[in-house]
């Protein structure tokens, strides 16, 4: 991971995690954390230390970085909390418990190899981060590869469509090597850091069932913490989705202004699918889908297009251009509709497959891996 710029965004992603609660207070409050270090190469004059929290950053303290390049940063906590070190060029996370002494050193000239001692907990989120790095440069590649297209606007779809491709593929494989650093961690705090490098938007299945292992493995444990309190809140909300249950009824109109109930298609397997017309994802995705659904429907197949749009012209215009010819529904009340919170959608494109039953047999599926499952379904 590159620490400058781009550890930025690490930053602004842990936001999504973190909410308040309260717990038992020890001795070792009245102690303090503290942070010392060395910045090298630094002409900027002072540094924070920013809470990381649900509604943003917090500021607990700064120091100014003297002459040879030395700060000290300190504050009080009842529990471990995540926290960024921020100076005008760097933003590094660090965890820090109630009596934690750490040590920093950062050379602005090589942000990448910062050091990190006198805490366990940190040099296991030290090792995360390192996971993580092969990943970014890998993105940072992808984006140098295409720089030529300045907006979407100059880039043909063939490449719109390779590109979204790509970042397909390499976001599952950074996840799935995230989800292997998570498992290798014994029983830390840790754990809930790597869950933020899970909350990608394209992929809402592969978050809950992150989020869902780690409620049942740490909710047990230690459910004082804020963040496995704020975890299980979560889960439990979204566990009404899960797979193996029934799909929750949606009843909306077609374009005719006919109700269509999800519940009418029991007896096919059922592609539930959340777009819009203004969504470049889904509409990329759309020659997928209808070729697998040109190949599937007469063994049972049927997808059911909720879409997320407000202008029915636009609706039904992108039908007609995508040629899609499947069952499409929408209430056209786009983030507004109740179907949002009913399957708990924070992005789309995002699918759901239904069992003949009306149950959830998986979700977000694309691509090769929507193909793989229809396969095995069918075949």
């Amino acid at each position: 991971m590159k620490i400058g710029n781009t550890h930025i965004y690490i930053i602004a992603c842990c936001v999504t995690l973190f909410a308040s609660c309260k717990s038992k207070t020890t001795e070792d409050d009245k102690k303090g954390f503290e942070v010392t270090g060395f910045l090298k190469n630094y002409t900027s004059g002072s540094i924070s230390l920013m809470e990381l929290t649900s509604g943003g950053l917090i500021f607990i303290d700064s120091s100014e970085v003297n002459r040879n390049g030395e700060f000290k940063l300190k504050g009080t906590n009842k529990e471990k909390t995540f926290y960024s070190i921020k100076g005008a060029e760097f933003s590094i996370p660090v965890v820090l418990d109630t009596a934690t002494k750490i040590t920093l050193e950062i050379d602005i000239n090589n942000l990448t190899a910062y050091k990190v001692s006198g805490s366990e907990d940190n040099r296991v989120l030290r090792e995360l981060i390192k996971t993580n790095d092969s990943f970014l440069d890998e993105l940072n590649a992808m984006k140098e590869r295409y720089r030529t297209y300045t907006s979407s606007e100059t880039m043909p779809d063939s490449i719109q469509k390779k590109i979204s491709a790509e970042y397909y593929d390499l976001s599952m494989r950074q996840k799935m090597a995230v989800v292997r650093f998570m498992d290798s961690v014994p029983n830390s705090i840790i754990a809930f850091f790597a869950l933020d490098f899970l909350v990608d938007e394209q992929e809402p299945t592969v978050k809950y069932d992150m989020w869902d292992r780690m409620d049942k493995k740490y909710f047990p444990l230690m459910p004082e913490s804020k963040y496995v309190q704020t975890n299980h809140r979560r889960v439990e909300d979204l566990r009404k989705t899960e797979e193996g249950r029934y799909a929750p009824e949606i009843v909306l109109n077609n374009p005719e202004g006919i109700p269509i109930p999800l519940s009418s298609l029991r007896g096919k397997y059922v592609i539930i699918d959340f777009w819009a017309s203004w969504c470049r994802p889904c509409r990329d995705e759309n020659p997928n889908t209808l070729r697998l659904y040109n190949k599937y429907k007469k063994d049972g197949l049927e997808i059911y297009g909720v879409s997320l749009d407000s202008d029915k012209e636009s609706w039904l215009k992108a039908i007609s251009d995508d040629q899609l010819s499947w069952i499409h529904v929408s209430d056209l009340l786009k983030w507004n509709s109740p179907v949002i919170s009913k399957y708990n959608i924070d992005a789309i494109p995002t699918t759901i497959l239904l069992d003949k039953e009306g149950k959830i047999i998986a979700k977000n599926l694309r691509g090769k891996y929507l193909e793989n499952k229809l396969d095995e379904l069918f075949n």
